[in-house]
């Protein structure tokens, strides 16, 4: 009886460590190593081709793009009227003047006081001018560059959207990018779109 109740202890044990080493071995399966605290390197493409951001030098667009140019000299032609009429209103108001000090010796004080507040005046309405002229100017300059910044806009979004930029920047001197590749200015090709568009529209 102890000799088969020792083969059955037996039995039992060999049927639990098999039992065992089935459950736990069908568990291992590979698994990947966790990396805690550590982010992937890769390393940067620097070829225009294949990089997403690249950029644009806004200095050398704005001396070059031909709308550029032909606002600047719209701009300098409406401030050249602009001075031409204040200066022109400003000398026939110091004439009136030169001529009240001339006759204030024939005139009485009541005639002296009446024309100097009518001068007065005069001087304060050109005054109210010369800052509408100002407000005028500054006005249309600025809806003038704001369609320079639409036009820029639409040609890269007709032009560039189906590319793989994901950003075109816009780099200038003492802006915010510090520093840049060369090979991933496209400025030359941008700027050469924009007068070619220009020029075709124009033409029209």
């Amino acid at each position: 009886m102890k000799s088969l109740s020792l083969s059955l202890n037996i039995l039992l044990l060999l049927a639990v460590a098999v039992l065992y080493y089935l459950h736990f071995s069908s568990q291992k399966t590979p698994t990947a190593p966790v990396t805690v605290n550590k982010l992937p390197i890769v390393a940067p493409k620097m070829d225009v081709k294949a990089s997403t951001i690249v950029y644009v030098n806004s200095d050398s667009l704005m001396d070059n793009y031909e709308l550029v140019k032909e606002v600047k000299k719209e701009l300098e032609k409406e401030r050249a009227a602009a001075e031409k009429q204040f200066t022109a209103e400003y000398r026939a108001l110091e004439a009136e003047y030169n001529d009240l000090k001339a006759k204030a010796a024939t005139m009485t004080e009541e005639q002296g006081m009446a024309k100097q507040q009518e001068l007065a005046m005069k001087e304060q309405k050109l005054t109210d001018y010369r800052d509408e002229l100002n407000e005028k100017l500054s006005m249309n300059e600025l809806k003038k560059t704001q369609k320079i910044q639409e036009e820029i806009e639409a040609y890269l979004k007709t032009n560039y959207s189906n590319t793989g930029y994901s950003y075109i920047l816009g780099h200038t001197k003492g802006g915010g990018i510090l520093y840049s590749k060369d090979n991933l200015d496209i400025t030359a090709e941008v700027l050469e779109g924009l007068n070619n568009t220009y020029k075709a529209q124009r033409k029209k």
